[in-house]
């Protein structure tokens, strides 16, 4: 680490030949909503930077004259002239969020050069909301599946596969809270409510040294900030679920707030229903609802305080009364099953600006996800209507995170250096299973068993340079470093990133990357919709942490026009190190061992493949069009006689085309289409029948036999379901009253009725004969929502 720290800032120590230093924030001109990622340029210089996370820019010039210029998707672009004699100017810039009215010429280097970024998706906040979706909710995680290296799981749900990866390697940030479980509905819609996304990313690749802790992808969402002018809102209704928003000033120009929630409407429709078709003696319902709530804080130009928190849940409970009605049996039954699992987060950030050219950020915070499932089963005396005895069966799991850390910025001589670090202390309780019967009629039973507490304590420093080498070349450099201590061990990692952008000539250039990562936890998975009796666990002394090295080229440019279209061709290769599954028959609930009992370890993968993306973000026509040609391995010993089998969600191609069309200020059409090869799936590759003892039946003077059917398997995943592809469809009919804004959205899912494969299974045809048959979930479905802005 003593060789390499130098190494990283070797080119910090330039000689300094700057003669001003530009800096200050870029906001919203209407909300006064910080603006990351903004484009900042000097034509004169030909030197440029872009805003961080919380709108701060600053950028040294050579002479002091200067035409900036602030450019960012969605906003009119500015330009600003600066001529001084100061060596320290503070510009706050306010833009016009719009069209662009007028065209710049610059050039070429203006975008390609000024920044490292590779494999880095990007959606408009605004565009999620016009990509057709399941049932009309439109969701962050099924937007980004119809990107270039991103697959989904099941169809429907909301999980994401990234450059072969499993959903736990996938770092979920919610204004720098990590979440570990980002699911409603098992799946089918994620926790992230679009109404309050203000900007989103995902890294799939070329990872900056201030991310760390997962193998396969980094999804930063920064939530809303709060209008600081005035009260504005929305109200949706839809057939998932219903939701409300409302964001202002608390006091002008000085604090603001956001609040929004959202609330599934299951159980009020089927309350009646259950009443009319099942009577009293039963009823079920189905829950889901989400809280997001932000206030910041402005104390003085340099300080500003923001305070954020979550709260999601979901919560499945069934009731039922068993009448007996035998005179001889003196009891009844009744019996109550409530599951329910969800998130809670919370933190702290402060922003502080030490000087024109140093700014931090330090954050607390506090993030949990829990799984309850209660079973009661209550023994009725028929005479009295008393309790007389109870069986209970309780399952629960939790994660528990406490954490801190501190970021700074600094900026010099147009380097831009981001360095820091954190600690956070785990708390996983993978399993706790309670079992007790009490009652006059049976011994008293009170047993706890399940998997131990472990407390690991992770500690991560990191620090990034991004700068400039040579006219053309660009490089970022990082390195971050990561230990975790659990039980006396401690693990250590030091993960490289080096990232760099190559101009050759004008609108495309050449990147390339390297990183390696390491995740000090690991995901038990018993299913693949990915719902919460997944266990998250530790990494241990006799489970090492999960590790990954992934390569990239790739080129990227844009093709001149009043509204650019990017384009990007990426290849990659990527390996991971320390892969766990559970063992062939075992699951969390299979004995009461301990999880570390039921798994093996010490696993490997091998991805590699290439990515293409043709993206237009502006204009009155918006979209994309990508495809992915990849090759997704896994390798254990104990599985498959040790030999490499495709991962489940091995897909050789996948091909996504999504478009949107503004017709005028009331029509607006968007319609996406997808086809990806098959899921892999394991099939028996031969059967025999096998004598079931004490099993025969005497008709007359013949015996007949009773025999079981017995597969045979030899490879993993030997077989694939049949192509996948389906077309969906929406339109959105905007009113617009004096009091605010109508949207109604008519949507088709599977509009040509595609009865794609939800899973296969075995059954007898007409003739008796064994058939492999094909379950289908959803057909053409429609669906209508409506928001009302004011």
């Amino acid at each position: 680490m003593k060789y390499f720290l130098p190494a990283i800032f070797i080119f910090m120590n330039v000689v300094c030949y700057s003669q001003i230093t530009v800096s200050g924030f870029i906001e919203d001109k209407n909300t006064h909503e910080r603006l990351p990622g903004v484009n900042v340029y000097d034509i004169n210089s030909l030197q440029g930077t872009v805003s961080n996370s919380y709108g701060f820019y600053s950028i040294s010039l050579k002479e002091d004259t200067a035409r900036i210029i602030f450019s960012m998707v969605g906003y009119q672009q500015q330009i600003n002239k600066i001529h001084s004699g100061k060596k320290e100017i503070n510009l706050n810039v306010e833009l016009e969020s719009g069209i662009e009215l007028a065209e710049v010429v610059v050039t070429h280097k203006q975008k390609t050069f000024n920044n490292t970024e590779m494999s880095v998706l990007k959606i408009p906040a605004k565009q999620l909301l016009q990509i057709p979706a399941l049932m009309g909710e439109a969701d962050v995680m099924r937007a980004f599946q119809l990107m270039p290296g991103v697959q989904g799981g099941k169809e429907g749900t909301s999980g994401i596969y990234v450059r072969g990866g499993s959903p736990d390697q996938n770092l979920m940030l919610l204004d720098d809270i990590p979440l570990y479980y980002v699911n409603h509905i098992g799946g089918y819609v994620s926790v992230f409510n679009p109404d309050v996304i203000k900007d989103i990313k995902l890294y799939k690749g070329g990872y900056p040294a201030r991310y760390g802790g997962r193998l396969s992808s980094i999804m930063d969402i920064r939530m809303k900030e709060g209008n600081m002018n005035e009260v504005t809102g929305n109200v949706s209704v839809g057939i998932i679920s219903s939701k409300f928003s409302i964001e202002g000033p608390i006091k002008k120009d000085k604090t603001s707030f956001i609040f929004s929630i959202r609330r599934s409407l299951f159980d009020v429709f089927t309350r009646g229903y259950q009443k009319l078709i099942l009577n009293d003696n039963t009823s079920a319902g189905y829950t889901l609802y989400d809280m997001n709530a932000k206030i910041n804080h402005i104390f003085n130009a340099k300080n500003r305080l923001y305070f954020s928190t979550y709260f999601g849940r979901d919560r499945i409970l069934i009731k039922q009364k068993d009448f007996n009605t035998r005179d001889d049996y003196p009891y009844n039954f009744k019996s109550k099953n409530d599951i329910n699992w969800g998130n809670y987060s919370t933190s702290f950030r402060w922003n502080h600006i030490y000087s024109s050219k140093l700014f931090s950020n330090f954050t607390i915070g506090y993030t949990n996800f829990f799984y309850r499932s209660f079973s009661d089963i209550d023994n009725i005396e028929k005479q009295t209507g008393h309790t007389v005895g109870t069986l209970s069966n309780h399952f629960s799991s939790a994660i528990n995170d406490f954490f801190a850390k501190a970021d700074f910025d600094l900026y010099k001589n147009n380097q831009q250096i981001k360095f820091g670090g954190g600690i956070t202390k785990h708390r996983f309780t993978p399993t706790m299973n309670n079992i007790y019967q009490v009652g006059t009629n049976a011994s008293n039973i009170d047993t706890t068993f399940g998997s131990q507490k472990n407390m690991p304590t992770e500690l991560f420093l990191y620090a990034e340079d991004e700068f400039t080498l040579t006219e053309n070349l660009l490089l970022n450099v990082g390195l971050h470093f990561t230990s975790l201590t659990e039980k006396n061990h401690t693990f250590y990692s030091l993960q490289p990133r080096i990232t760099g952008n190559y101009v050759v000539a004008k609108n495309y250039s050449i990147k390339s990357s390297f990183s390696r990562m390491m995740q000090p936890f690991h995901l038990l998975s018993n299913n693949d919709a990915g719902l919460p009796t997944d266990l998250w666990v530790p990494a241990t002394k006799e489970v090492p942490p999960q590790k990954s090295s992934q390569i990239a080229l790739g080129i990227a440019g844009e093709i001149n026009h009043k509204y650019p279209v990017e384009w990007s061709i990426e290849a990659f290769y990527k390996k991971m190190n320390n892969l766990i599954e559970f063992e062939d028959g075992a699951s969390f609930v299979s004995g009461i061992a301990d999880w570390k009992k039921k798994i093996v370890r010490n696993g490997s993968g091998t991805i590699y493949g290439s990515e293409f993306l043709l993206q237009k973000k502006e204009g009155a026509t918006t979209g994309w069009i990508s495809y992915t040609l990849s090759k997704n391995m896994r390798q254990f010993d104990e599985l498959n006689s040790g030999n490499p089998f495709p991962y489940k969600y091995d897909r050789r191609h996948d091909f996504s085309v999504f478009m949107s069309h503004k017709f005028n200020e009331k029509y607006q059409l968007s319609a996406s289409w997808v086809f990806a090869t098959g899921n892999a799936v394991t099939l028996p590759a031969n059967k025999y029948n096998l004598y079931v003892m004490g099993w025969e039946h005497r008709d007359g003077g013949n015996i007949e036999y009773l025999y079981d059917e017995v597969h045979i398997y030899n490879e993993r995943n030997n077989y694939r379901t049949p192509s996948y592809h389906k077309l969906d469809i929406s339109l959105d009919i905007s009113e617009k009253k004096r009091e605010g804004l109508r949207i109604y959205t008519l949507g088709l899912y599977n509009a040509y009725n595609r009865l794609n494969t939800y899973y296969l299974y075995f059954d007898n045809d007409k003739a008796g004969n064994k058939k492999l048959y094909s379950f289908s979930l959803f057909p053409v479905m429609p669906s209508v929502s409506y928001r009302y802005y004011f």
